[in-house]
């Protein structure tokens, strides 16, 4: 995400996300920062700051007592999941506390809650279908008592639609890429969209039922269910759902009990407390595999990686064997430029286009070398331990040169790297 916001300018950008598969906001967000050359961390400085600024609304700004407050904040979506990988998904859960906070204040102010699902909905695919249901209840309230506010509250969100539509104009589903059928496609996908609920299921019905029992207005517990069966669509038919995404619900439910404060009888507020309590243990348990294997196992080696190119001879002349992978190294070189062989050109995210991508055979790639390159005659191949693209590599390079090896295991797959000397 920060090369793209740094390599590309306001018009190649919609090109990128057209095939890249994120909405634009997070990229617009960032460039300013890459674009201004400030040092990659900034990018975790920036997900700090969403996350704690979501935090502040929920302290500061949620009816909920101290108890209630410290369950939802003390959660590894919180934590961790939407901080150390600093994602877009730090936007999904700033604008839903946001959605929740102004949730009573909507009539008033329909412009500004507008402005916000508008913005939701260019955070992340996942946000479209709870987007798309708060729109649905405002639409119903627009019929019910007409304003010129409230109308102009609703065009921003769908024309956050269209745009959105426009932004992923050459993207595909993944099922295309399966040949699998329908049916079948569709139940691995829910199936695994539901590993979260293995642990949140029993606490998470028991909250539905004791609001309805409270007779609670059911709006918000629909507008729920329909966000999470959102979800498990995406899951079933664009990409299989992970952690982070799955955490996404953590934030719903936040929006839903807050949504639902007033109309409860808190008298009977502990119980609520010890389903969110067990809501709590479930998501941690969910995921304190991932930050226990974060903690033990090198993420990724590009950091490490990148101190090794950028110490080699100023004249070098690097080449990458897989783009997706050794591309994680760029955004912490300072003066290096590392080269794509496939594109014949310094290696970046300028071009997303999965139909540009492919392999070469070894002598393609010595071919290519001297192509850009005329007259050399030493290069040095970034080599990803677990993905090449180029045919012949491994049995060409024995004998060569190792100036570098990271080893194994990374905790992303082919970010463990290679770095050799190569004599043409």
């Amino acid at each position: 995400a920060w090369l793209i916001a740094r390599d590309n300018n306001l018009s190649s950008l919609l090109n990128v996300t057209s095939y890249e598969g994120h909405p634009v906001l997070w990229f617009l967000i960032l460039m300013p920062f890459a674009k201004l050359g400030l040092p990659y961390f900034t990018l975790k400085l920036i997900s700090y700051f969403i996350i704690l600024l979501a935090l502040f609304i929920i302290a500061f700004k949620s009816p909920f007592n101290l108890v209630a407050k410290f369950l939802f904040i003390f959660n590894p979506a919180f934590i961790y999941c939407y901080v150390t990988p600093a994602r877009s998904y730090c936007l999904c859960a700033l604008f839903i506390i946001m959605l929740a906070w102004l949730y009573r204040t909507r009539e008033e102010q329909p412009i500004l809650y507008g402005v916000i699902l508008a913005l939701t909905l260019q955070t992340h695919v996942i946000m479209a279908g709870f987007v798309f249901c708060l729109c649905v209840e405002r639409a119903l309230s627009f019929l019910k008592f007409k304003n010129f506010k409230k109308f102009i509250g609703l065009c921003l969100p769908f024309a956050s639609a269209l745009f959105l539509l426009f932004e992923f104009r050459n993207s595909s589903s993944v099922i295309t890429n399966h040949k699998i059928s329908f049916i079948k496609f569709f139940i691995e996908g829910a199936a695994n969209s539901f590993r979260l609920l293995n642990l949140m299921a029993l606490p998470c019905l028991i909250l539905f039922i004791y609001l309805i029992i409270k007779r609670v207005n059911l709006k918000p517990i629909l507008i729920f269910c329909a966000a999470i069966a959102w979800q498990i669509f995406i899951s079933a038919f664009i990409y299989p759902a992970g952690n982070y995404r799955l955490n996404s619900w953590l934030f719903l439910l936040i929006w839903l009990v807050w949504v639902s404060y007033d109309l409860i009888d808190f008298k009977n507020f502990k119980i609520l407390i010890l389903l969110l309590y067990f809501v709590n243990v479930g998501a941690w348990a969910q995921n304190i595999n991932t930050m226990y294997i974060d903690l033990r196992v090198n993420y990724s080696n590009a950091q490490d990686a990148a101190k090794v190119i950028e110490d080699l001879p100023k004249d070098a002349v690097i080449f990458e064997n897989a783009e997706d992978y050794c591309n994680a190294i760029i955004p912490y070189l300072k003066d290096k430029i590392i080269y794509n062989p496939f594109s014949k050109s310094a290696a970046s995210y300028m071009d997303r286009n999965p139909a540009l991508r492919h392999s070469m055979s070894y002598k393609d790639f010595i071919l290519t070398c001297r192509e850009m390159f005329p007259g050399i005659n030493k290069i040095f191949i970034l080599k990803s331990i677990d993905i090449n693209c180029i045919t012949g590599l491994e049995e060409n390079i024995q004998g060569q040169k190792k100036i570098y090896s990271s080893g194994r295991p990374m905790v992303i797959n082919g970010e463990g790297f290679e770095i050799y000397e190569i004599n043409l």
